[in-house]
Protein backbone atom coordinates (compact mmCIF):
# COMPACT_ATOMS: atom_id res chain seq x y z
CA UNK A 1 0.00 0.00 0.00
CA UNK A 2 2.72 2.40 0.57
CA UNK A 3 4.04 1.64 -2.79
CA UNK A 4 0.83 3.09 -4.08
CA UNK A 5 1.21 6.61 -2.43
CA UNK A 6 3.95 7.22 -4.43
CA UNK A 7 2.54 6.69 -7.87
CA UNK A 8 2.19 9.81 -10.11
CA UNK A 9 -1.56 9.77 -9.36
CA UNK A 10 -0.58 10.15 -5.84
CA UNK A 11 -0.14 14.62 -5.63
CA UNK A 12 -3.30 14.73 -7.44
CA UNK A 13 -4.85 12.58 -4.33
CA UNK A 14 -2.94 15.25 -1.84
CA UNK A 15 -4.18 17.98 -3.30
CA UNK A 16 -7.83 16.85 -3.90
CA UNK A 17 -7.59 15.54 0.04
CA UNK A 18 -6.23 18.99 0.90
CA UNK A 19 -8.73 20.85 -0.75
CA UNK A 20 -11.09 18.35 0.73
CA UNK A 21 -9.65 19.26 4.14
CA UNK A 22 -9.45 23.35 3.67
CA UNK A 23 -13.39 23.20 2.47
CA UNK A 24 -14.00 20.83 6.06
CA UNK A 25 -12.36 23.54 7.43
CA UNK A 26 -14.27 26.22 5.85
CA UNK A 27 -17.56 24.26 6.43
CA UNK A 28 -16.36 23.54 10.36
CA UNK A 29 -15.61 27.33 10.27
CA UNK A 30 -19.08 28.63 8.84
CA UNK A 31 -21.02 26.13 10.96
CA UNK A 32 -19.41 27.52 13.78
CA UNK A 33 -20.13 30.97 12.75
CA UNK A 34 -23.66 30.07 12.06
CA UNK A 35 -24.28 28.01 15.74
CA UNK A 36 -22.72 31.05 17.47
CA UNK A 37 -25.60 32.82 15.14
CA UNK A 38 -28.37 30.69 16.34
CA UNK A 39 -27.25 30.97 19.84
CA UNK A 40 -27.31 34.84 20.00
CA UNK A 41 -30.98 34.90 17.64
CA UNK A 42 -32.33 32.26 21.03
CA UNK A 43 -31.18 34.58 23.74
CA UNK A 44 -32.31 37.48 21.35
CA UNK A 45 -35.49 35.31 20.83
CA UNK A 46 -35.35 35.14 24.87
CA UNK A 47 -35.15 38.86 25.85
CA UNK A 48 -38.28 39.50 23.08
CA UNK A 49 -40.11 37.33 24.55
CA UNK A 50 -39.50 38.87 28.08
CA UNK A 51 -40.56 41.92 26.49
CA UNK A 52 -43.63 40.97 25.05
CA UNK A 53 -44.85 39.52 28.62
CA UNK A 54 -44.28 42.51 30.33
CA UNK A 55 -45.63 44.83 27.29
CA UNK A 56 -48.66 42.45 27.71
CA UNK A 57 -48.67 42.94 31.65
CA UNK A 58 -48.23 46.76 31.22
CA UNK A 59 -51.17 46.32 28.46
CA UNK A 60 -53.35 44.53 30.44
CA UNK A 61 -53.04 47.05 33.34
CA UNK A 62 -53.32 50.10 31.20
CA UNK A 63 -56.81 48.47 29.68
CA UNK A 64 -58.05 47.77 33.23
CA UNK A 65 -57.12 51.37 34.09
CA UNK A 66 -59.11 53.05 30.84
CA UNK A 67 -62.03 50.92 31.62
CA UNK A 68 -62.19 51.80 35.00
CA UNK A 69 -61.86 55.63 34.22
CA UNK A 70 -64.73 55.04 31.35
CA UNK A 71 -67.06 53.61 34.02
CA UNK A 72 -65.92 56.73 35.94
CA UNK A 73 -66.56 59.19 33.29
CA UNK A 74 -70.07 57.32 32.27
CA UNK A 75 -70.93 57.66 35.60
CA UNK A 76 -70.44 61.11 36.01
CA UNK A 77 -71.94 61.79 32.43
CA UNK A 78 -75.05 60.09 33.51
CA UNK A 79 -75.35 62.32 36.66
CA UNK A 80 -74.99 65.54 35.02
CA UNK A 81 -77.09 64.39 32.39
CA UNK A 82 -79.46 64.25 35.31
CA UNK A 83 -78.41 67.14 36.87
CA UNK A 84 -79.06 69.00 33.52
CA UNK A 85 -82.50 67.71 32.81
CA UNK A 86 -83.31 68.99 36.52
CA UNK A 87 -82.08 72.16 35.61
CA UNK A 88 -84.21 72.37 32.46
CA UNK A 89 -86.98 71.15 34.40
CA UNK A 90 -86.91 73.76 37.01
CA UNK A 91 -85.97 76.24 34.21
CA UNK A 92 -89.17 75.16 32.27
CA UNK A 93 -91.10 75.84 35.55
CA UNK A 94 -90.24 79.13 35.91
CA UNK A 95 -90.27 79.93 31.82
CA UNK A 96 -93.80 78.55 31.72
CA UNK A 97 -94.93 80.12 34.78
CA UNK A 98 -94.43 83.80 33.76
CA UNK A 99 -95.04 85.80 37.41
CA UNK A 100 -94.96 89.84 37.68
CA UNK A 101 -93.65 91.58 40.53
CA UNK A 102 -97.04 92.57 41.70
CA UNK A 103 -97.83 89.04 41.65
CA UNK A 104 -94.53 87.63 43.93
CA UNK A 105 -95.79 90.87 46.06
CA UNK A 106 -99.30 89.50 46.48
CA UNK A 107 -97.95 86.33 47.10
CA UNK A 108 -95.61 87.46 49.73
CA UNK A 109 -98.07 89.49 51.32
CA UNK A 110 -100.90 86.43 51.69
CA UNK A 111 -97.85 84.23 52.70
CA UNK A 112 -97.26 87.22 55.70
CA UNK A 113 -101.16 87.45 56.30
CA UNK A 114 -100.75 84.04 56.67
CA UNK A 115 -98.39 83.66 59.27
CA UNK A 116 -99.50 86.55 60.91
CA UNK A 117 -102.98 85.53 61.61
CA UNK A 118 -101.41 82.04 63.11
CA UNK A 119 -98.88 84.21 65.40
CA UNK A 120 -101.80 86.19 66.56
CA UNK A 121 -104.11 83.08 67.32
CA UNK A 122 -101.01 81.65 69.18
CA UNK A 123 -100.60 84.68 71.07
CA UNK A 124 -104.38 84.73 71.83
CA UNK A 125 -104.65 81.10 72.84
CA UNK A 126 -101.17 82.18 75.12
CA UNK A 127 -103.01 85.18 76.74
CA UNK A 128 -105.75 83.24 77.75
CA UNK A 129 -103.90 79.93 79.16
CA UNK A 130 -102.20 83.29 81.50
CA UNK A 131 -105.32 84.57 82.42
CA UNK A 132 -106.64 81.24 83.88
CA UNK A 133 -103.27 80.54 85.53
CA UNK A 134 -103.39 84.05 86.89
CA UNK A 135 -106.64 83.05 87.95
CA UNK A 136 -105.92 79.56 89.36
CA UNK A 137 -102.81 81.45 91.20
CA UNK A 138 -105.72 83.83 92.77
CA UNK A 139 -108.28 81.02 93.82
CA UNK A 140 -105.39 79.03 95.37
CA UNK A 141 -104.10 82.19 97.35
CA UNK A 142 -107.48 82.67 98.39
CA UNK A 143 -108.38 79.31 99.24
CA UNK A 144 -104.75 79.60 101.48
CA UNK A 145 -105.75 82.55 103.13
CA UNK A 146 -109.08 81.26 104.02
CA UNK A 147 -107.68 78.39 105.47
CA UNK A 148 -104.71 80.22 107.24
CA UNK A 149 -107.75 82.65 108.54
CA UNK A 150 -109.61 79.41 109.73
CA UNK A 151 -106.46 78.35 111.65
CA UNK A 152 -105.84 81.20 113.44
CA UNK A 153 -109.56 81.52 114.28
CA UNK A 154 -109.80 77.74 115.94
Amino acid sequence: MIAELNTPECPKVHKIIDEYKLKLRKCEDKNYVLQNTVDKLRCDNKDILKKEDVMKDELEKNKRYHLSKQSDLQHLIKKLTMENQRLREMLGKDLNTHVTRDDVTLQLIKKYKSNEEVFKNTIQKLQENNKYLLNEIIDLKMDESCKNKEDTRT
